[in-house]
């Protein structure tokens, strides 16, 4: 199909989601390479439930749609569709189509002991990581090389290159991913939220990489959202002997997120505050806006 005659399809789907009805809100990205292996199913959502129109297979966001296509047929503008059906998924809780992996069982030198454990408002700081991550779905994981891990409940991934630092917990977590989609954090970020890891898929979209940047205008790797195609250049980059996870933002397609960007959202000034040293983690303690004192 000609990107004329794709610019016209999608001007009919336009054309029928004014008449079915305008309130419902979409947004398509036509992906025109022709080898594209997704097909994806048209959807009009609203946040009551959803109206068939196509056919295929469809990611989504809290509202509307974010999706890449590759057109298979005009749908029929004479076809009625069917009654709304109530879904849960579009709500706040809603889980979505993402892995997620915390790293952890680093070795602490600075602090002296495995920070993950640290206790901040009764609970150790690794579980306050997994609370504001298991709304989002149930494919959680840990990168630890520490059997004590396995505790808390989640599969636990070991290192095959240890000591090289975090693209190898990365290279793990691109390697593991059920999902194409991922979610990378670390575990010595305990007042990162729910709230910025949907920002983060949000703004995602096509790349292979979205990272934040803190407030200190420093890019955070270690809680970004990144894209298994992302895999071929991690590994590269460990056969080039390179250790710098930020090298990875060369080479792929990468969204950074300037830290303007997220500022509206709640406690967004302590998202990217961590815990490296006993000093680090008095200040988290003072600074926890969830505490119970």
């Amino acid at each position: 199909m000609t990107f004329e005659q794709r610019t016209g399809l999608l001007e009919q789907i336009e054309q029928v989601l004014l008449i079915v009805n305008h309130s419902y809100f979409i947004r398509v990205v036509l992906k025109l390479a022709s080898t594209s292996s997704y097909i994806i199913r048209l959807k009009m959502i609203d946040k009551t439930g959803i109206w068939w129109l196509g056919g295929g297979r469809l990611g989504f966001g809290d509202v509307g749609i974010n999706a890449h296509y590759k057109f298979l047929e005009a749908p029929n503008p004479q076809r009625q569709p069917q009654p709304p059906i109530p879904n849960p998924c579009y709500t706040r809780t809603c889980m979505t189509d993402v892995s997620t992996f915390i790293t952890a069982g680093g070795p602490s030198s600075r602090m002296g002991t495995d920070k993950a454990w640290l206790e901040i408002d009764g609970r150790p700081m690794i579980e306050h990581v997994i609370a504001a991550l298991v709304p989002l779905t149930n494919r959680l994981a840990i990168i630890a090389n520490h059997t004590e891990y396995e505790r808390l409940g989640y599969p636990v991934y070991r290192d095959t290159n240890v000591g090289i630092g975090p693209i190898e917990a990365l290279r793990t977590a691109l390697s593991n991913a059920p999902t194409p989609r991922v979610i990378l954090v670390a575990c010595d970020l305990p007042l990162v939220t729910t709230e910025l890891f949907r920002f983060l898929l949000e703004a995602s979209e096509e790349h292979y990489a979205t990272v934040p940047v803190g407030p200190d205008g420093k890019l955070e790797p270690l809680c970004a959202v990144y894209h298994r195609e992302a895999l071929s250049a991690v590994n590269d980059l460990i056969e080039e002997g390179q250790r710098k996870i930020g090298l990875v933002f060369d080479r792929v397609p990468t969204r950074v997120i300037a830290f303007d960007e997220l500022a509206h959202l709640s406690e967004s000034d302590l998202f990217f505050e961590n815990i490296n040293s006993p000093e680090d983690y008095s200040k988290i303690r003072s600074l926890n806006p969830r505490k119970s004192l």
